[in-house]
């Protein structure tokens, strides 16, 4: 049986499931009131497909082989990595979840990030943070984790970028075994790098 696991944000507290709906109708009264923002054309590798999400703000580029989802367990978009084998435990993914945090009292990405590495270290079995650093990705200021955990048997790290635009938040994760976690470095690279935000 393959296996692949959701860490919906990089804090648990945002209750993706349970808020997207809300979140959905809030954003559509948002746009009608904020000044217009415009999603620029997603640059894909050869063998990737682009996808746009005008709703949420951004888009990305992922592997034509791999296997796509919208609106999974509160993610915007999951994509899983091709089965190579039946030996083969575990399917790595990459995700994609955008909450209103501002309503929850999350006025900038200092507090995103505060509050979601202690949901992290509250939620994940033997948390240990790897990598936790402020870059500039996609033009935006980000914060990047990179953190170990077990959880369902299975001893995981953890890539995230976690970006607060307009009182929402972004978090785009990476999740793959310990052992072959840069099995799809390059891949996961590509990814990052098609990766933009509408703007004004």
């Amino acid at each position: 049986m393959k296996y692949y696991i959701l860490i919906l944000a990089a804090g648990l507290f945002f209750s993706a499931c349970q808020g997207t709906q809300e979140n959905e109708k809030k954003q559509e009264e948002t746009q009608k009131e904020s000044p217009t923002k415009v999603l620029q054309p997603i640059k894909a590798p050869p063998a990737f497909v682009a996808y746009r999400n005008e709703g949420h703000g951004f888009g990305m580029a992922y592997p034509a082989n791999w296997e796509v989802e919208e609106g999974t367990a509160g993610t915007v978009i999951l994509v899983k990595s091709p089965l190579s084998g039946t030996d083969d435990p575990f399917q790595e993914s990459v995700n994609v979840v955008v909450n209103d945090v501002a309503e929850r009292g999350i006025s900038n990405l200092d507090q995103f990030v505060m509050r979601s590495e202690k949901d992290l270290a509250e939620s994940i079995e033997s948390f240990m943070m790897v990598k936790s650093e402020r870059i500039i990705w996609a033009g935006q200021e980000t914060h990047e984790f990179i953190f170990n955990g077990h959880l369902n048997g299975f001893h995981l790290r953890w890539q995230q970028r976690l970006v607060y635009i307009d009182g929402k938040g972004y978090v785009i994760s990476y999740t793959a075994l310990q052992d072959t976690f840069n099995k799809y470095a390059s891949i996961l690279n590509m990814i990052f790098d098609s990766f933009a935000f509408a703007q004004e």
